[in-house]
């Protein structure tokens, strides 16, 4: 698929843990697109001073967020991500740019979260 993999997990585990198996494991989407269609939101957020970008490339990229921001941003489910015209077409799946996939936050674990934890987020192509 093209597009990006978000995964979300509190900072308990190893980081080279994969992200399906870490303990604090937040949850996730994948966004279809070309680039890193599907962060849009969480620049934002960095632009506004209320998360972290620790750098990357796409493989991937991490960012930081208090557990109250990433509440406020997906307390209406998947977060906005700007539609494109692109249709991508992969060998077992045809999409728009911009369609959100497999959105799933436990927000158990999200709750059990003091509102200023600094929780991870990563950001994976998956061109």
């Amino acid at each position: 698929m093209l597009g990006i993999s978000v995964n979300i997990w509190r900072p308990i585990d190893p980081p080279d843990t994969p992200a399906h198996m870490r303990r604090g494991f937040i949850g996730g989407w994948k966004a279809a697109g070309i680039g890193m269609v599907g962060v849009e939101w969480l620049e934002q957020i960095v632009t506004e001073g209320r998360a972290t970008s620790l750098g990357g490339n796409g493989y991937p990229c991490t960012y930081t967020i208090k557990a109250s921001v990433l509440v406020g941003a997906l307390r209406a489910g998947a977060p906005n991500i700007s539609p494109g015209e692109q249709v991508i077409v992969g060998d077992d799946y045809i999409a728009r740019s911009g369609t959100v996939t497999d959105f799933r936050i436990d927000w158990a674990v999200l709750g059990e979260c003091p509102p200023d934890e600094e929780l991870f987020v990563e950001a994976w192509d998956l061109s």
